[in-house]
């Protein structure tokens, strides 16, 4: 503590000098437990370290529809300049770059041909016709 000038009241110096913080303990913090990753009996066994496929630019496995069909690459696009049609697998139609759909449509198998994708059970996209009322 500064020493008090003369005449003045202890109480008044101390109040003019800025309190002093209190350092924090040293105290550790706790570690945390380790959780297992999983808890099944066949999970928990001692096991050799299992190694994930990592992604290859080959197409990804899928349902064949036959000759002239493929699967698509990781990023959607066709796994090579022969396959020109896109399928979906969901609502079995088939899109030829002249669709209208074709560049929104995110191709879950690629065909060759249309007639690759017909043999396939796939029907071509063709316009709706609105009801007249």
């Amino acid at each position: 503590m500064p020493p008090v000038a003369p005449g003045e009241p202890p109480s008044l110096a101390a109040a003019s000098q800025p309190a002093a913080r209190p350092k924090p303990s040293p105290t550790p913090r706790p570690t945390p437990k380790a959780r297992p990753l999983a808890t099944s009996p066949q999970a928990t066994a001692k096991s050799p370290a299992r190694k994930t496929p990592k992604a290859s630019p080959k197409p990804r496995a899928a349902v064949s529809y036959g000759p002239g069909s493929a699967a698509p690459l990781p990023d959607g696009s066709a796994p090579g300049p022969e396959y020109t049609i896109k399928g979906n697998a969901q609502s079995k139609l088939f899109h030829p770059p002249s669709s209208p759909y074709f560049g929104r449509t995110r191709a879950e198998v690629w065909f060759r041909t249309a007639q690759d994708a017909e043999a396939a059970g796939f029907t071509a996209y063709t316009p709706r016709r609105r009801g007249t009322s």
